[in-house]
């Protein structure tokens, strides 16, 4: 964060703000099983991979299961707007990328509709910004969150299912 020691949360750590009962709880219990596999100098790869598949399905599941809205998605991350810092010149260079009409593409293991929420209200919109990420999807009646859209983009992944995505994001000839 801006005291440059503490760590902000990820996409999945702001929806502990959200008004879920024992979300936090529960998807603190899978960090503290999961994070340490994910970082560990002694499982191969296709333990990390696993681990990394199993962590952000289990966590998605308790998204589903506890009855995620749209609007407590949002409350969530605007509760936990601090908590989510930008890399230094961020604004200026992705200004810089659209009146030259570049595309950038964010590529995240974390959700679609957090970080989207989160440039929203920074103000950070941008016509050549494309996010791919988990993305969720809400039941348009009742905007209650019924899962998750396509393979599920973790650490370990995330490059790989991003090509399999990319015509449908920009143009790929550009």
């Amino acid at each position: 964060l801006n005291d440059g020691k503490t760590k902000g949360n990820s996409c999945h750590g702001v929806l502990h703000n959200c008004d879920l009962p024992n979300f936090a709880e529960e998807a603190e219990k899978l960090y503290n099983k999961y994070y340490p596999m994910e970082v560990s100098a002694e499982l191969s790869h296709e333990e990390k991979v696993k681990a990394c598949e199993e962590w952000w399905g289990k966590n998605h599941a308790l998204l589903v299961n506890l009855g995620l809205t749209k609007e407590k998605m949002k409350s969530g991350v605007a509760a936990g707007f601090g908590e989510i810092i930008l890399r230094g010149g961020y604004k200026q260079w992705v200004d810089f990328l659209e009146a030259l009409q570049v595309p950038l593409i964010i590529f995240s293991a974390g959700l679609a509709d957090v970080i989207e929420e989160f440039l929203k209200l920074s103000s950070y919109e941008h016509k050549n910004v494309k996010i791919l990420s988990n993305k969720m999807i809400f039941d348009e009646a009742s905007s209650v969150l019924t899962g998750f859209d396509g393979k599920i983009i973790h650490t370990y992944n995330k490059g790989l299912i991003a090509f399999d995505n990319l015509d449908g994001i920009v143009d790929v000839r550009r």
